[in-house]
C-alpha cells in the first residue's frame, strides 16, 4: 500500500512539474507590441504608445530576451535582457542592465497562450501578439 501511494504521489508530482514546463515554454517566440493600457492617468502617454509601438520583445531558453525597435520593417535598435519567470509562472521579472543585483522589473502574466501575451506592471498593461515562425 505504501509503494502504490508513493507511486502516485510521484507520478502526480511529475505531472504537474510537466504541466508547469509547458506552460512557461509558451512564452519562447518573438511577440509583437499590439497596445497599452494605462491604469492611471499618464500625461505623456502619446509619447509612451508611440514609443513602444515599433516594438517586438524575443523570449529564449537561456534566460535572454531581446527587444528590439522596429519601423518599416527595419530594426532600428535592439537591447538584450536577462528575464526569468517565477516557480508559480504568474510573473516575469526583467534585469535591464549588467550592473543590476537582481531582477529590477516585475510584470504580472495574465495571459500566456498560443496567440497573445499580456503583462501588467504597477501602471501599465502591455499586450502582445505572437509573431509567426
Amino acid at each position: 500500500m505504501k509503494q502504490k501511494l508513493l507511486l502516485i504521489i510521484i507520478l502526480v508530482s511529475q505531472s504537474f512539474v510537466y504541466a508547469q514546463a509547458q506552460k512557461a515554454s509558451k512564452i519562447l517566440s518573438c511577440w509583437q507590441f499590439n497596445k497599452i493600457e494605462f491604469l492611471f492617468p499618464v500625461e505623456d502617454s502619446a509619447n509612451m504608445i508611440e514609443r513602444y509601438s515599433p516594438m517586438v520583445s524575443c523570449y529564449f531558453e537561456n534566460g535572454k530576451l531581446t527587444v528590439k525597435m522596429v519601423r518599416n520593417s527595419e530594426v532600428i535598435g535592439t537591447h538584450d535582457i536577462k528575464y526569468k519567470i517565477s516557480a508559480d509562472e504568474k510573473f516575469i521579472f526583467n534585469q535591464q542592465t549588467e550592473s543590476d543585483n537582481g531582477y529590477d522589473t516585475m510584470f504580472e502574466i495574465l495571459t500566456l497562450d498560443d496567440k497573445q501575451l499580456i503583462l501588467k506592471s504597477d501602471s501599465l498593461i502591455f499586450y502582445f501578439v505572437k509573431l509567426k515562425e
